[in-house]
């Protein structure tokens, strides 16, 4: 004999809900298949992804299309020529989603590096610009990689606090950006004459010192960071 678990009514088997207050019956001793149970049958579980695999698959992907175009520029003109850039182009791309699905951020950054000067060495050799990739692209990509990299270090530094953190950060961009003309200038003058990085530099140097200033004012800090949320 099953009971109304709000009432307490007597219930006959039959029954699906109270007659007297049509609270619905719940029976645990009911036949599998005769109620049906508050939770799903089948749990839903986290699978991670099979890194190693996408990426594998990606670079056969890579392989194919350039396999392909490959034959293409041979049957049109007899010789690599345009296709060599695709397959540069398809390869950078692979190399960019490799370097995202790497756990260290070193080797990211590297692996990143390393596709973009192989990408502009293929374009230089392909186009004889031998001379503009060792002066200018080669610098400018060493330059910006070790920028990122000297970024990464110094977020890593534990002990210092956010302001201190984005004041060198925003310093040592302006030195970046001059060191981005100097670049420039020795490539098509041989003559280092610097001008428009020194307007560029000086927001991003003034920042820098005004978030240095704040990070020594413990107060001005704290109350910057209670505004800056609701």
């Amino acid at each position: 004999m099953s009971y109304c678990v709000n009432c307490g009514v007597k219930l006959a088997p039959s029954e699906k809900v109270c007659p007297l207050c049509d609270t619905p019956v719940i029976n645990p001793k009911a036949q599998e298949g005769e109620a049906k149970s508050a939770y799903p049958d089948k749990v839903d579980t986290y699978r991670p992804l099979n890194v190693r695999f996408i990426v594998g698959m990606l670079w056969i992907g890579v392989a194919v299309v350039s396999v392909i175009v490959a034959l293409c520029d041979l049957l049109t003109s007899h010789t690599l020529s345009w296709s060599l850039f695709v397959i540069g182009g398809v390869a950078y791309a692979g190399a960019i989603l490799t370097s995202i699905s790497l756990k260290s951020k070193w080797a990211s950054l590297l692996s990143l590096t390393c596709g973009t000067l192989l990408l502009l060495l293929l374009i230089a050799w392909r186009t004889g610009g031998m001379d503009w990739f060792a002066v200018l692209a080669a610098p400018l990509t060493v330059l910006y990689g070790a920028y990122v990299c000297f970024c990464f270090l110094i977020a890593s530094v534990r002990g210092v606090n956010g302001f201190r953190k984005w004041a060198v950060c925003f310093l040592f961009f302006a030195l970046a950006l001059i060191g981005t003309e100097g670049a420039i200038d020795n490539f098509v003058s041989r003559k280092i004459d610097l001008f428009w990085s020194l307007y560029s530099a000086i927001p991003f140097a003034v920042i820098g010192a005004a978030l240095l200033i704040i990070s020594f004012n413990e107060r001005l800090m704290n109350e910057i960071k209670k505004r800056s949320f609701l």
